[in-house]
């Protein structure tokens, strides 16, 4: 379960519309929803050497290639859900 104050931040960026930026913000928003707020989890996945990625860090891959590191996000979380949340 997410914090409040992020459920109903994000609440508001459903009800406004809002439309985002790019690829990068909506990697920030799914790490920040998926460690429950805590930006330091989420900066330290980012600057985390990763074996699926090559030994890159996500940081590096986002400033890079942020379409592949959006896709990448997308899926791990897939893959993390509980199995009574999959499709």
């Amino acid at each position: 379960m997410s914090e409040p104050w992020l459920d109903e931040f994000l609440d508001e960026l459903d009800r406004r519309e809002v439309e985002w930026r790019d690829e990068e913000d909506l990697v920030v928003a799914h790490l920040l929803e998926f460690f429950k707020g805590d930006i330091e989890k989420v900066m330290l996945w980012l600057r985390t050497p990763n074996p699926l990625l090559g030994q890159i860090d996500p940081n590096f891959l986002l400033l890079l290639r942020p379409g592949r590191c959006l896709k990448f996000v997308e899926t791990t979380l897939a893959e993390n859900e509980p199995p009574e949340t999959r499709p």
